[in-house]
């Protein structure tokens, strides 16, 4: 939905959705004058539908389409090396719905795919997000995110993570998210995870078999955080 000025020529982008069976985003560019009012752009059976309350006045308008191929081929080439690093990659579609009035990707969006990268990382381990009383399970002390590309539908995302430093009770996740449409970082994320005893409702030492895990999915021996 848009709000217009009276007689300001206007162009508006409205990616397609779903992506097609070959792979392709397609997005829909609409151009005109339109006068005072909202302009809405509605999907129908044919493509998309343009209303313009209140007036229902006719729009002149071109139509142009424009595809955006997603192979995995060529899927962050550039990033391929700094990709390696991470030994949990979780692939996510950017959806229409995550954009907001700014008309890019709302910023909570990027907070929900790093727990989306994270929880497939304890999956990787084995460990059971659903915490029970039996065993300690991890949860989420603190987090910060810093964001370096606006991103858009249509598109999709890599939130890559890994483990970089662990201490007696707690560890830290990284996660950086990359755009497949732009060949870009968008986001880089750190999120602190203790071991929690939910019995208990307290902090607990990170069990020795999970170090190793966690050990062994990185390669190589985690180190202390830097002080």
């Amino acid at each position: 939905m848009h709000r217009a000025d009276n007689d300001v020529p206007s162009t508006y982008t409205v990616p397609a959705s779903p992506v097609t069976n070959s792979g392709k985003f397609q997005a829909i560019s609409v151009s005109g004058h339109i006068n005072a009012g909202i302009f809405f752009i509605l999907p129908n059976i044919f493509g998309y539908l343009a209303i313009y309350a209140p007036q229902c006045k006719c729009i002149s308008r071109k139509i142009v389409r424009e595809e955006h191929t997603l192979t995995k081929a060529t899927f962050m080439e550039p990033y391929d090396g700094e990709l390696s690093t991470f030994p949990v990659k979780t692939e996510i579609l950017v959806q229409w719905g995550d954009m907001d009035a700014a008309q890019h990707v709302n910023n909570l969006h990027y907070l929900k795919w790093f727990e989306t990268a994270r929880i497939d990382y304890f999956a990787r381990l084995g460990q059971d997000v659903v915490f029970n009383d039996d065993k300690p399970g991890f949860i989420l002390a603190k987090q910060d995110i810093k964001y370096l590309f606006p991103l858009t539908h249509p598109d999709r995302i890599i939130a890559a993570v890994r483990v970089t430093d662990m201490s007696k009770d707690r560890f830290t996740m990284h996660c950086r998210v990359y755009s497949q449409r732009h060949q870009c970082l968008a986001a880089i994320m750190n999120g602190v995870i203790v071991t929690f005893d939910y019995k208990t409702q307290e902090k607990a030492p990170v069990p020795p078999a999970m170090r190793q895990l966690i050990e062994q999915l990185e390669g190589h021996t985690i180190p202390e955080p830097y002080q």
